[in-house]
């Protein structure tokens, strides 16, 4: 099968408010694509219309051949939204136990709370776990049926380091199966490690698809700030290097200079300019 996940021409809007504006795309087998994006960019809303959680205006969504109402493949599709909500009076190996039960050959339950260091929390209740417990624990269940797809809404969103390393190493393990991902995210750093492909969205429309590194070509630009006059100066540029020599040359008076990374919602400002 040459694409998994096929979106063609997907449109929706609530009311006067436009979130999907004719979005198009595809994933295919074995890879890693991260959906690129501010708040309120669309991605969750796309992934939730992937899923048969809510229904496009218009337009094409397909996975694995069939649309997303189609039951013969959900056990194919592992799936995280952004808000995880497990029942607090559950304890976790309640939880993992029940979603086994769904399907026809789930995984060992003990091996993924083994994979996914959850073994010393089995006893505990879901309500009482971390954030990064939580999303542990959700990835756990997404990948319970063996599936084929996994769909993550901002799987790393508010972990620590060592919650995210160990989400990282098990999508990566995932895709190195022969899995494909099709993951939400803000975070650059989050796409740059473990993302083979990028759609950058904005405002429910495509901004730029591509290699991490064609993504990098346009979004990756330097935030310069720096004191003129007594007035806060704040400039995007892809040489910041040339910028502060051009500064230099012309005798201008300024301090407290400092050049960051830019996020992605300031680059995501500099190609709207563009556009």
């Amino acid at each position: 099968m040459k694409h998994v996940i096929e979106v063609e021409n997907v449109k929706k809007s609530y009311g006067s408010q436009i979130i999907l504006q004719n979005l198009s795309f595809t994933v295919g087998p074995a890879s890693i694509v991260a959906f690129l994006g501010p708040n309120g960019a669309g991605k969750s809303t796309t992934l939730k219309i992937l899923m048969g959680l809510r229904k496009a205006d218009q337009g094409l969504c397909k996975i694995l051949g069939s649309t997303a109402h189609d039951r013969s493949i959900k056990a194919q599709i592992g799936y995280t939204s952004q808000e995880l909500s497990f029942p607090p009076h559950l304890f976790v190996k309640e939880v993992i136990r029940f979603v086994a039960t769904h399907f026809v050959e789930p995984l060992p339950v003990d091996d993924l709370l083994k994979r996914f260091e959850l073994t010393k929390l089995k006893n505990n209740k879901t309500g009482g776990l971390s954030g990064g417990e939580k999303r542990r624990l959700g990835l756990a269940c997404a990948l319970m049926s063996q599936p084929q797809i996994l769909i993550l809404d901002e799987p790393t969103t508010g972990l620590d380091v060592e919650s995210r390393q160990i989400l990282w190493a098990e999508i990566k393990k995932f895709k190195k199966a022969g899995g494909s991902v099709l993951l939400s995210t803000h975070d650059l750093t989050e796409a740059g490690a473990i993302a083979d492909q990028v759609i950058v969205l904005d405002e429910g429309r495509v901004l730029a698809q591509g290699s991490l590194s064609e993504i990098k070509s346009r979004v990756d630009y330097k935030k310069i700030s720096y004191e003129l006059n007594s007035e806060l100066k704040i400039e995007y540029v892809k040489d910041a290097d040339q910028f502060v020599k051009d500064l230099v040359v012309t005798n201008v008076q300024f301090k407290n200079l400092h050049i960051l990374d830019s996020s992605l919602e300031e680059a995501f400002l500099k190609i709207r300019k563009q556009k």
